[in-house]
Order: structure tokens, then sequence, then C-alpha cells
């Protein structure tokens, strides 16, 4: 075969501990990829590349180092991709030489994530078409870490599933940690923008998704103020027709149970818009634990013990209500969207692509889709 690359075949290959081993794709080859960073190799078709991707064509023949006419006279013909990774590059390769037994049915998070990578940067997506149905249902029926969250953002971003992108997204605004800044931080505390380097461009959506947190976090904590200033700092008339002794026994009452919600729930530190705030002793500046005990807090309002209570106060649930309507207008007010119309056309024109559109045409939704 021309294309066997001499370097990772053989006792080297054994050696090596199969880091460097030889993948025969076609075997009338007349190419070799060695890809990523350990130069695994693959033995392929060059026509089978260049028909699939226009980059192919490009590359092998075109005039560059790699392309044939540069090779011709040597005895094998290879080609070095070492910023690839080796086994997103061998579904994409099975799939080209219609190795279909070869292709996952169920595939990880990790190697589609892989997979979507290259198809972006080679602009193979439209081959995933048999598989993109089945690998996004198994992928939106598993439970979603933080880490694997970044991973489906862009796997959604790159296959149009539109549902899929926003669920991410939202799941970045309410469940990841932010820094002082308002930057997001992965599961080890540190910025995701080491991680999100290595993602291809998701064209502003992370920093949409960081300006819509900041706008939540800012009218959730000034909600959280002036429900607190007003109960505990007020000079209304709260508790009509008692004795002034026995009101302000109720005022105080009011305001240590309300603060004790506050404090146990972790919304009660301070006003920054970034939202950090104690929990049990401990730090954090997780979105949905603020609402959480926002939420508790309208609870405490409107469902007290009137036994509880020195006098019955039923003003509690004027304020209760209050609450509820401020959470609900603060969150239609920037419930505008988590990206733009750009990534909306983006995401439509991909679905295409992927195949992802005309399945919902025809069958409807499927679990864990969304357009």
């Amino acid at each position: 075969m021309l294309g066997v690359c001499e370097t990772c075949s053989g006792e080297e290959s054994l050696r090596s501990g199969g880091r460097k081993r030889l993948t025969v794709i076609d075997p009338e080859g007349d190419l070799t990829l060695k890809v990523g960073r350990e130069s695994r190799c693959f033995v392929v078709s060059s026509m089978r590349l260049v028909r699939a991707s226009r980059f192919f064509m490009a590359m092998l023949h075109g005039k560059f180092r790699e392309g044939k006419a540069a090779n011709k006279n040597k005895s094998s013909w290879v080609v070095k991709l070492p910023e690839d990774n080796a086994s997103g590059f061998e579904v994409l390769l099975n799939i080209i030489h219609s190795r279909t037994s070869a292709v996952p049915y169920y595939i990880t998070t990790r190697l589609l994530f892989r997979v979507t990578v290259l198809t972006d940067k080679y602009d193979l997506v439209s081959l995933l078409k048999p598989w993109t149905a089945r690998w996004c249902n198994v992928l939106g029926s598993r439970p979603c870490c933080q880490k694997g969250a970044v991973r489906r953002l862009w796997i959604a971003y790159e296959l149009g599933n539109r549902g899929d992108f926003e669920s991410m997204l939202e799941r970045l605004v309410w469940k990841f940690s932010v820094d002082k800044n308002g930057s997001f931080l992965d599961h080890n505390g540190k910025r995701l923008d080491k991680m999100l380097k290595y993602l291809p461009s998701l064209h502003g959506a992370i920093e949409g998704a960081i300006k819509y947190r900041w706008r939540l976090a800012r009218d959730y904590y000034r909600i959280l103020h002036e429900t607190v200033n007003e109960l505990c700092l007020g000079e209304g008339e709260k508790c009509l027709g008692v004795s002034l002794s026995r009101r302000n026994k109720c005022e105080r009452s009011a305001g240590a149970r309300l603060l004790w919600t506050a404090f146990t729930q972790g919304v009660l530190a301070s006003a920054m818009p970034w939202g950090r705030v104690p929990v049990r002793g401990t730090w954090t500046r997780r979105l949905d634990i603020l609402e959480e005990g926002l939420y508790e807090m309208q609870n405490s309002l409107l469902q007290a013990d009137p036994t509880s209570w020195p006098c019955n106060c039923g003003w509690y649930t004027h304020f209760g209500h209050k609450l509820r309507r401020d959470i609900t207008d603060t969150l239609k007010r920037n419930d505008y969207g988590l990206f733009s119309d750009f990534h909306f056309r983006r995401l439509n024109k991909q679905a295409e692509r992927s195949g992802l559109k005309s399945l919902l045409s025809t069958y409807g939704l499927p679990t864990g889709f969304g357009m």
C-alpha cells in the first residue's frame, strides 16, 4: 500500500503501547494521515476525502506540501494533522469510507464533541445525517455535569439543535458559579476561559449569557433588599389595633424569622451584582440558589403559621404577593432570549445541514430536541 507510514507500524507501534498504531480504513488507500499529538496513523483513500470536503480538495489537490503533486516522487504519501483529535477523526473517516458498521451506534458526549469540532473545521456536518437524531436523543437522555454542559453547548450549536443549545446556555446562567468579574467558573472553580479557547467560535453566546445573568442577579438582589428593608426597617402601621409594645414585638419577630430564612437559604449577604452569597458557612455564586432563597422567603410570608406570631399579621400576605410579582416581572423583563438573531439563523442553517430540520418537520419533536 502506497500510503503505509513506516514510523507507526510494526515493532515500534508495539513498543509505544499502541499510541502510534496504524489503522487501515481503506486497504487500497493511497494516503496515510498522521493525526493528533501522538501521530496515530490512518490509511485512507484520498479520493474519498476529496469528494467529502472542499477543504481536503484544496489540501490534497492544491499547491500545498501535503498535496499529491508535491508527494508524487515519494515512496509514501503522508499528511500530518497534529492539531486534530484522532478518535474523532476515526469516526469521520469511517463515515467517509462507508464503513457504517464501525460508526458508534451510541456515542459519548466527549467523543461527539470531538467529532463536531472536526465537522466544523472541515465542513463535514452533512455527513452526520444518518446518525444525528439518534446521537442527539442519547445525549438528551443523559444527566449533564458542568464540563459536559459546555461540550453539549457546542454540539448543539454545530448540529443546529436549538432546544439543547438554549438549555445549556440556561444551565450556564443558573447553575454555574462566577468570579467577582462575573465570568463563569468550571467545576474546579477555575474560569471557563481555558476550556472555551478549545471551542470553535460560539459567536458571542457566552458573553451574552454573562450579561443576561448579571441583569438577573442585579434585579434579584434589588428585590431582596427592598423586601428586607420594608419588612424589618419600615415604619408603617403593620399591626393595627394592638398596643405599641405588642406591635414592636411582632415586628422584631417578623424580622428575625425573615432574616433567618434568608441566611439559611443563602440569599442575604451582599448586594453585589454577581450574586456572591453564603450558604451554610460556604461561599457560592450560583443564581439558582439566590432564586430558591427568594421563593422560600415568599412562601414564608404567604404561609405564616398564626400560632407562631404574637398577633394576626395579615400584612405578611401583602409582602408575599409583592415579592412574587417582583420575581415574575423580573423574569419577564429578562426573558428576551439568550441568543441573538444571528445565532437563530445559524442554528436553522446547521439544522438543515445535519438533517435535524427535515426530521423535525416530518416526525415532530423527538426527546431532547427543540427548534
